[in-house]
C-alpha cells in the first residue's frame, strides 16, 4: 500500500512538472505571438523586449528567435539578427535572412553563397510565393545573372520592412542590369528611403540621379552617405564601367540613337562627380577635367539645359565666373529660361529680381508667389527674400487654371553646415510630394513635375533640417527663400516626382 502511495505521489508529481512545462510554454508561445503581432504593426521596441524575455527563459526557443531575428532585421541591428539565426534549422526564410545580413553588410559574395544552398530546379518550402520569387530574382543578381523584367513588378506590400528594402535593392540591381536606368534610379531611392545600407545601391542612387541630371538630388544622396567620406572614387569607376559595357553593346540602327544619348548621360555624369570630388577636395586639375567632360555633352545634347547650367557652375567652381557667365549670356538669346536668367543674376551678384521680371512675362509661367505673399513660421524677413535659421515653414493657396501637368519652381539658396545642405519638404494638399535639396549658396531653381486638378490648391515647404549640434562659429545651416513659380510642363525643364509607396 504504502509503494503504491509513493508510486501514486511520483506520478502526480510528474504530471505537475510537466503541465507546468506545457504551460510554460504555452506561455512562451502566447508572448512570442505577441511580439509577432507588434513587429506586425512596426511596433519593434515593444516587440524586442517581449522576444528578450522569451529567449532569456529558453535560448533555444526557435519560433522566438525566428521572429526575434525578424525584428532586429528590421530595425537594421545585422549583427544581432545574424547571432540569433545561428544553428536554426536553414528553412527558406532563415537562409534569406542570412543572405540579408550579409548583403547589408556588403558581404555581397556571401550572401549569393548563402542563397545557392537552396534549390534552384524545385519549389521552395514558403507560405508567400514573393518571398521564393524574391529568392530566385536575388540568387540570379548577386551571381551575376540578370533576372526576367517581371521580377521588376513584384510588389513589396505586406511584406516585413527588412523584405521590403531587400527587394527594392535587389530590384535596381536587376533593373540596371536590364538597361532600364530610370527604374532602377526609382528602386535605389525607395531602397535608400526604407534604410538600405548596401553601400553598392547607395552609390547607384547617386549615379542615376545624375545620369537623370538631378544633380541637386544626387549631391543629398552623396552627402548623406558622407560618413566618414563619400567614395566618389568608386562612383566614377563605376559610371566608367556603365560607359565600358555600352561602347561594347551591338545595337540596331533604331537603337543608336538612343545608346549614343546615354553615353552622353554617362558623361554629363561623370563630369558632374568629377567636379563634386574636385570641388570637395579642393583639387584645380579635376575641375578643369571636368570641364573637358561636360564641354561636348552641352553640343550633343543641346536641347537639354541642364547641362550648360552644370558647365557654368564647373567654370564658377574652377575660378572662371566671367566665362560662366559669358556662356549663359550666349545660350540666353537663344533659350528663354528664368534658370539662365537666375544663375547669371547670381553671377554678377545681384539678387533675383532681374530674372524674375524677365520671365513673369513668359506665357508659361502660370502663377507666382512672392515671398512677401507667403504665411511663414520660423522665417525672418529680409529684403526681398524669407531666411530660415532655425526649422520653420512657408505655406500659400494656388489657383491652378486647368487640370494638367505642372512645374512646382522654387527660387532657393543655402548655407551648409557640418557636411549637409538644407533639406526642404515639399507638400501640396498636405500630402508629401518630394523633398528639395538646396545644395547651392546662390540663388538656384528647385523644380518638382505634378500633376494638379483644376481649382485652388495649399502648397506648403518645410526646412527640416537644421543644425543639430552646438552653435559654431564657423557653420551656421539656414535657407533662403525668394519665390515659387507655377509654370506649364512644356518649354521646361523635365522632371519626374518619385513614385510613392
Amino acid at each position: 500500500m504504502r509503494v503504491k502511495r509513493i508510486i501514486g505521489i511520483l506520478i502526480l508529481g510528474g504530471a505537475l512538472i510537466l503541465a507546468t512545462s506545457l504551460l510554460s510554454d504555452l506561455r512562451l508561445l502566447l508572448i512570442t505571438n505577441k511580439a509577432q503581432y507588434l513587429a506586425n504593426q512596426a511596433d519593434y521596441h515593444g516587440a524586442e523586449e517581449l522576444l528578450e524575455y522569451v529567449v532569456g527563459c529558453r535560448p533555444e526557443h526557435e519560433y522566438a528567435r525566428e521572429v526575434y531575428a525578424e525584428v532586429e532585421l528590421c530595425v537594421g541591428n545585422y549583427a544581432e539578427a545574424e547571432r540569433l539565426l545561428v544553428g536554426l534549422r536553414p528553412t527558406p526564410r532563415v537562409v534569406l535572412e542570412r543572405a540579408i545580413c550579409a548583403y547589408e553588410t556588403d558581404r555581397e559574395d556571401e550572401a549569393a553563397r548563402i542563397l545557392n544552398t537552396l534549390p534552384t530546379s524545385t519549389p521552395l518550402a514558403v507560405e508567400d510565393s514573393r518571398i521564393e520569387f524574391l529568392i530566385r530574382g536575388a540568387k540570379l543578381v548577386l551571381n551575376g545573372e540578370i533576372p526576367e523584367s517581371t521580377f521588376l513588378e513584384l510588389s513589396p506590400s505586406g511584406l516585413a520592412i527588412a523584405y521590403q528594402r531587400f527587394l527594392r535593392s535587389i530590384q535596381s540591381r536587376a533593373a540596371l542590369a536590364l538597361g532600364e536606368f530610370e527604374s532602377a534610379r526609382v528602386f535605389a531611392e525607395k531602397a535608400f528611403a526604407k534604410k538600405d545600407r548596401n553601400s553598392y545601391v547607395r552609390r547607384l542612387a547617386v549615379i542615376l540621379n545624375a545620369t537623370a541630371a538631378r544633380f541637386d538630388k544626387a549631391r543629398y544622396y552623396a552627402d548623406a552617405l558622407s560618413y566618414p567620406q563619400f567614395d566618389w572614387t568608386a562612383v566614377l569607376q563605376k559610371i566608367q564601367q556603365l560607359q565600358n559595357e555600352l561602347t561594347t553593346q551591338t545595337v540596331a540602327l533604331e537603337a543608336s540613337k538612343l545608346m549614343l544619348e546615354r553615353q552622353a548621360v554617362l558623361q554629363a555624369a561623370y563630369a558632374w562627380a568629377l567636379a563634386q570630388k574636385s570641388i570637395d577636395s579642393g583639387d584645380a586639375e579635376g575641375l578643369s577635367l571636368a570641364l573637358e567632360q561636360i564641354t561636348p555633352v552641352c553640343t550633343r545634347l543641346a536641347q537639354e539645359l541642364k547641362y550648360p547650367l552644370l558647365r557654368a557652375d564647373i567654370l564658377a567652381a574652377a575660378g572662371m565666373p566671367e566665362r560662366a557667365y559669358k556662356s549663359l549670356s550666349e545660350l540666353s538669346s537663344s533659350h528663354l529660361s528664368y534658370p539662365i536668367v537666375l544663375r547669371m543674376t547670381a553671377l554678377a551678384g545681384e539678387l533675383p529680381d532681374q530674372a524674375v521680371e524677365a520671365f513673369r512675362q513668359y506665357h508659361n509661367l502660370v502663377r507666382y508667389v512672392a515671398a512677401s505673399d507667403l504665411q511663414t513660421s520660423g522665417a525672418k524677413t529680409r529684403d526681398g527674400y524669407l531666411a530660415f535659421y532655425t526649422n520653420g515653414s512657408a505655406q500659400t493657396m494656388i489657383e491652378i487654371p486647368a487640370s494638367a501637368t505642372y512645374f512646382i519652381v522654387v527660387t532657393a539658396r543655402g548655407d551648409r553646415a557640418f557636411g549637409l545642405s538644407p533639406l526642404v519638404r515639399l507638400s501640396v494638399d498636405g500630402k508629401q510630394i518630394d523633398s528639395l535639396y538646396i545644395a547651392h549658396d546662390d540663388w538656384n531653381t528647385y523644380e518638382v513635375a505634378i500633376y494638379l486638378e483644376k481649382g485652388m490648391h495649399s502648397l506648403q515647404l518645410d526646412y527640416i533640417n537644421n543644425s543639430e549640434r552646438l552653435p559654431s562659429n564657423d557653420e551656421d545651416r539656414n535657407f533662403y527663400l525668394h519665390n515659387i513659380m507655377i509654370t506649364r510642363l512644356d518649354g521646361y525643364e523635365r522632371g519626374k516626382t518619385p513614385l510613392s509607396e
